[in-house]
C-alpha cells in the first residue's frame, strides 16, 4: 500500500514525553491515495500530529468517528471516492481550513458544516447536487468555493449577498 508522510516546512514540532524519554512529533500530511481503500485505515488515527488528509482516489463512504482525535487537521482531501453525505464527525474539526469532496455522490451538505468556522476552501465540483446548498452562505471565513459540475436547478438570491 502506498503510503506518505509529509513534514510541512512551517509547522513547529512539538515535544512530547513518553515515560522518561523526550521525543519529538513532527506534524505531517498523510497521503494515502489511489489504494482502493473502503475505510479509513487505522494507521491514520495513530498519527496524533496530523495537519493533512489526503485520501482521494479511493473507494471510502463513511468516516469513523475516531477522526475527532485528529485534532489538528486543517486540510482534507476525499476527492475521488463514494460518499453520498458528509459525514458529521468531520463538522466536529475546530481547525479545518480545506475540505476537498470533488467527484462523489453528494446532493445535501449538512446544516453542521458551517461549524467549521475556520473554513476557506470548500471543492463540492462533480457531485449531484440539484438544490445549492444554502448553508454555505452562513461560512463567513470560505473564500473559495468549486461547485461546478452539478445539476443546480436554481440558485438563490441569498447565495450572492455580501
Amino acid at each position: 500500500m502506498a503510503d506518505t508522510l509529509y513534514q510541512s516546512p512551517d509547522i513547529p514540532i512539538f515535544p512530547s514525553n513518553d515515560g522518561d524519554e523526550v521525543s519529538w512529533d513532527v506534524i505531517v500530511d498523510i497521503d494515502k491515495s489511489y489504494n482502493g481503500l473502503s475505510d479509513i485505515p487505522d494507521d491514520c488515527f495513530k498519527q496524533i500530529q496530523v495537519s493533512g488528509l489526503i485520501l482521494a482516489h479511493n473507494k471510502i463512504t463513511t468516516v469513523d468517528s475516531r477522526i475527532n482525535d485528529l485534532r489538528l487537521l486543517t486540510f482534507i482531501d476525499f476527492s475521488h471516492n463514494k460518499f453520498d453525505s458528509v459525514p458529521l464527525a468531520l463538522c466536529d474539526l475546530p481547525y479545518i481550513k480545506v475540505l476537498l469532496f470533488s467527484n462523489n455522490l453528494l446532493s445535501t451538505l449538512p446544516p453542521e458544516i458551517e461549524n467549521l468556522t475556520l473554513l476557506e476552501e470548500l471543492d463540492i465540483h462533480c457531485n449531484q447536487f440539484q438544490d445549492f446548498p444554502t448553508v454555505i452562505c452562513k461560512m463567513t471565513h470560505l473564500h473559495c468555493l468549486s461547485a461546478s459540475y452539478n445539476c443546480f436547478n436554481f440558485l438563490p438570491s441569498v447565495a450572492f449577498s455580501p
